[in-house]
């Protein structure tokens, strides 16, 4: 999943038919033509919001709230990727994580990793840039969420891409 989010900021997955531009994020993103795809400049009749029976005005406040810019659900609705932007302390400090040094960036993997939500985690380096890929469960009042997140920081900015899974561990095909 960290491989998706390049220095071109593409995501790309088997079966790609559907791009979507993230204008604030300066991103374009690629998912498979049958999920349902619900970004910050969806219009208040569109079908995805019928499809998921969501509310316009409540899902554009989540959004906000939570820093999503982009949402996209299979179309059985067991998987979810969800694309995050925000800005904190800790964000502006580091600017980029290919600033840090080996040892500085191995300290932030670790602070991540100290949370018990996160069970794994490895640095990779793509195109200049360095990611963290990391799984972590986290318990709902339903069901155990299964989460498969890639994350760095670029310009002061984290930004997340994660893969969600609800009851079933996800499978390497489905992280790819």
């Amino acid at each position: 999943l960290c491989v998706i989010l390049m220095l071109s900021f593409s995501f790309s997955a088997v079966a790609l038919d559907d791009k979507y531009n993230i204008d604030e994020l300066g991103m374009s993103i690629k998912v498979p033509k049958e999920y349902v795809v619900i970004t910050r400049s969806t219009e208040a009749d569109d079908e995805a919001l019928a499809t998921l029976k969501l509310d316009y005005n409540e899902t554009m406040t989540a959004f906000s709230a939570a820093d999503i810019y982009m949402q996209a659900t299979s179309p059985d609705g067991v998987l979810k990727v969800t694309l995050t932007m925000d800005q904190d302390e800790n964000s502006e400090a580091i600017n980029n994580y290919s600033d840090l040094s080996t040892v500085e960036r191995q300290k932030v993997l670790d602070m991540f990793l100290q949370n018990l939500s996160y069970t794994s985690g490895t640095e990779i380096k793509h195109n200049g840039n360095i990611y963290f890929d990391m799984a972590l469960t986290q318990q709902s009042q339903e069901y155990v969420i299964y989460c498969y997140q890639c994350h760095t920081v670029v310009n002061g900015m984290n930004i997340n891409l994660s893969l969600e899974k609800n009851e079933e561990e996800l499978t390497q095909d489905e992280i790819k």
